[in-house]
């Protein structure tokens, strides 16, 4: 839009350290293809995606068609490239209505997928592995969408199904106990998803002068998944009744 900054979330699939990492780092350019669309900042890789913003100058001509690239050159020469067409477009400012009303807020679309242990194999888990969220472009629509992964047959939901089995527990209330834990955790897990785009906003502020980045203000991997097993534990602990706390 012209005059609005506007960020576009780039997947990755190499490791966060890949442009940083003092051997065998790699450089990431990205290419656009009119001058008057000009590159404001890029952050990352982090947690499966670089994200640049460009802005188009407010003198940018409606309709204007043109071409972004990025292209990521290991330090083996190999370069991946992708390529997307891009159209210029005016942003239209809403009315200010005094009167008061709804306000819409712009939120990804969200898909929520439970695994199983016969998933394991596709990412690489294990049963340790709590879950993780992607953003990725729906092939129909177009749209960003969030799909939050929740690994039902993770150590700690199973300890807490066998334990309600011996307790005597029916098979719906393990049911519900199962939908609870996916809810509570994909909540959780977006709310990940937010705080990590506020941690690039944030990094972008605090570094614009020096336009530096030294690789170590992003909350890593380890950390999330220290804080997903903290979470994955209180949440079972807190689906307790009195009656199953007297048991242990």
């Amino acid at each position: 839009m012209i005059g609005k900054n506007n960020t576009i979330p780039i997947g990755f699939d190499g490791p966060d350290d890949i442009l940083t990492r003092p051997g065998n780092s790699a450089i990431f350019l990205p290419s656009i293809g009119n001058k008057k669309v000009k590159l404001i900042r890029k952050l990352g890789p982090a947690s499966g995606r670089i994200q640049i913003t460009l802005k188009p100058d407010v003198d940018a001509k409606e309709g204007d068609i043109f071409d972004l690239k990025v292209s990521l050159i290991l330090s083996n020469g190999t370069i991946l490239s992708d390529e997307k067409e891009c159209e210029i477009i005016v942003h239209q400012q809403k009315d200010d209505d005094s009167r008061g009303g709804l306000i819409e807020a712009s939120r990804p679309n969200f898909k929520i997928i439970p695994l199983r242990k016969r998933d394991w194999p596709t990412f690489d888990w294990n049963e340790f592995n709590i879950g993780i969220y992607e953003l990725k472009k729906d092939q129909e629509t177009k749209n960003d969408i969030l799909q939050i992964y929740v690994n039902l047959d993770s150590k700690y939901l199973d300890e807490e199904r066998k334990r309600r089995r011996g307790l005597a527990y029916s098979q719906n209330h393990l049911n519900n106990v199962e939908n609870k834990y996916i809810a509570y955790l994909a909540y959780h897990l977006y709310l990940q998803y937010e705080s990590e785009k506020t941690e690039y906003e944030t990094t972008f502020n605090e570094t614009q002068s020096s336009q530096k980045n030294d690789g170590n203000i992003f909350t890593t991997k380890e950390q999330k998944d220290l804080e997903l097993e903290r979470v994955a534990k209180t949440l079972i602990l807190s689906f307790r009744t009195l009656k199953d706390l007297d048991s242990d």
